[in-house]
C-alpha cells in the first residue's frame, strides 16, 4: 500500500476498439488472444490481488459523489473537448456494430460527457432516438421520441426533456456515469431512475459514457446495482456483451 493512496481490485478492461467485425457482429479481444506472459499472469492473479491505485473510494457513496463532481466540474475545457471527441470516435464503432433501430440518449448536464454532435448524425442514418423524461421521483423514466433540434424543458435536477411525444422502449440506452467501477457498476447521482428504468428492462443493452477520471473502487453494489453491458471512455471500452448483445435490432 501506498500511502495517502487507495488501495483496490486492478481494473481488467477487454478493448474494443480496432477489433473485426464478422458478419456485423463485434469480436472481443480476450485472454485467448493475448501474449503468453499476459496469460500466464493473469491465471496468476486472485480476486484478493491489490494494487495501488489513485481511484476515488466509493465505500461511503455521498462522499464518492462529491468528490465526483468536483473532480468532472474541474476539467479544462480543451481536455474536456478532447476526451468528447474520443468517446464520440469509440461509440461510432460500436454503434455501427449493434445496429440499434431505437436508442435511448441523453442530455449532457453537470458536466457529464456531451455526445450531441453524434445525435444529427445519426438522425441522418434513419436512427431513432429518444431522451429520458422523469415522470416523478418514485417512477421508472420514460423515452420519448426526439429528432435533433427540437426544443426541450425544464426538468427536474436540472435535466432536459421532451415536453412531450411518443414514448418506446429503447432496444438501446446510452447514460452517463457519474462513477464507474471495475465490474461496470454505475454510481449516478442518488436519485434512482436509472437503477429503477432498467430494473424493468435487464436485457436490454446499457452503456454508460464516462470520463476515466470517474472511475472508482470499493463499490459495495446493492441487488439494484445492475452492472451496464459497456462502459465506454476516451481511452478504452469495458465490454461483457453476449450473443444477444451482438446486435440489438
Amino acid at each position: 500500500t501506498v500511502t495517502g493512496v487507495q488501495t483496490c481490485a486492478l481494473p481488467i478492461f477487454l478493448q474494443f476498439g480496432g477489433s473485426r467485425l464478422e458478419s456485423g457482429k463485434p469480436q472481443l479481444h480476450g485472454p485467448s488472444g493475448w501474449p503468453k506472459h499476459a496469460r500466464e499472469r493473469m491465471t496468476q492473479r486472485t480476486s484478493s490481488d491489490t494494487i495501488a491505485c489513485g481511484l476515488i473510494d466509493a465505500t461511503d457513496r455521498l462522499a464518492a459523489r462529491t468528490a465526483l463532481r468536483a473532480k468532472r466540474v474541474a476539467l479544462a475545457a480543451a481536455q474536456r473537448a478532447q476526451a468528447d471527441t474520443q468517446i464520440c470516435d469509440r461509440l461510432l464503432e460500436l454503434i455501427d456494430a449493434l445496429a440499434p433501430s431505437l436508442m435511448a440518449v441523453y442530455w449532457p448536464m453537470l458536466g457529464e460527457p456531451d455526445l450531441r454532435a453524434l445525435y444529427q448524425s445519426w438522425h441522418q442514418e434513419g436512427r431513432v432516438l429518444l431522451l429520458p423524461r422523469v415522470v416523478s421521483a418514485s417512477a421508472p423514466l420514460q423515452f420519448v421520441r426526439w429528432q435533433a433540434g427540437e426544443s426541450l424543458e425544464e426538468g427536474p435536477h436540472g435535466t432536459r426533456q421532451p415536453s412531450s411525444g411518443q414514448a418506446l422502449l429503447p432496444d438501446l440506452i446510452l447514460l452517463p456515469c457519474l462513477g464507474f467501477d471495475a465490474a461496470r457498476h454505475r454510481l449516478g447521482y442518488g436519485g434512482g431512475y436509472y437503477d429503477r428504468t432498467r430494473a424493468l428492462m435487464p436485457n436490454t443493452c446499457s452503456i454508460g459514457i464516462a470520463y476515466e477520471e470517474s472511475e472508482i473502487c470499493n463499490f459495495k453494489a446493492q441487488p439494484h446495482d445492475l452492472p451496464l453491458q459497456v462502459i465506454v471512455t476516451p481511452d478504452r471500452k469495458s465490454t461483457r456483451l453476449n450473443s444477444s448483445h451482438s446486435s440489438v435490432s
